[in-house]
């Protein structure tokens, strides 16, 4: 079992435990209500797990700690956490199956691909906010991180052209 007072920052990128102050921040953007069921599927040191609403149906997986998110079945109302970004295509399939109102992941700008986007809304699924914020000084990162919020509420505030019909030809006619 792994101590959580003591992990490191930045071990790798697939470890950057996000502060306690910008998970609560970000839980406050998703709009979840008293009776939402919430799973943090990357619990590290439980900034998110720690400020979901205080519902017994919530829960985490940790693999540091033997619960493994891709084995887990149980559904959730929520996903919500900061996931392994070597693993992203993998932790929205999983994701897509397991959630029942929505889900938020804190990502890379850059990984918010067209591909993504369209496996969530193929599954239902649509991008319903994203929000920038600073960078934790922690992270010691190059690239800007997002707050996606998936819900199965359709918005049309964001739009994927790579999939409509023919726009590849207009786009790029001259």
């Amino acid at each position: 079992m792994t101590d959580l007072n003591n992990i490191r920052y930045g071990e790798s990128n697939d470890e950057l435990y996000t502060p306690i102050s910008l998970s609560k921040k970000l839980i406050e953007h998703i709009g979840l209500k008293e009776n939402h069921s919430c799973l943090d599927p990357f619990y590290g040191t439980g900034s998110f797990f720690n400020n979901f609403n205080s519902n017994e149906e919530n829960d985490f997986c940790e693999i540091n700690l033997g619960s493994d998110f891709f084995r887990y079945t149980k559904k959730h109302d929520w996903v919500i956490s900061n996931p392994p970004f070597s693993q992203l295509t993998k932790v929205f399939q999983h994701t897509l199956m397991i959630s029942k109102i929505g889900f938020a992941y804190i990502l890379p700008s850059y990984s918010l691909s067209c591909n993504r986007i369209k496996m969530a809304s193929d599954n239902g699924f649509y991008l319903s906010k994203l929000i920038h914020f600073k960078n934790p000084k922690e992270w010691m990162l190059g690239f800007q991180m997002v707050f996606a919020i998936f819900t199965k509420q359709k918005n049309d505030s964001f739009v994927n052209l790579e999939y409509e019909p023919g726009i590849q030809k207009k786009l790029f006619e001259v």
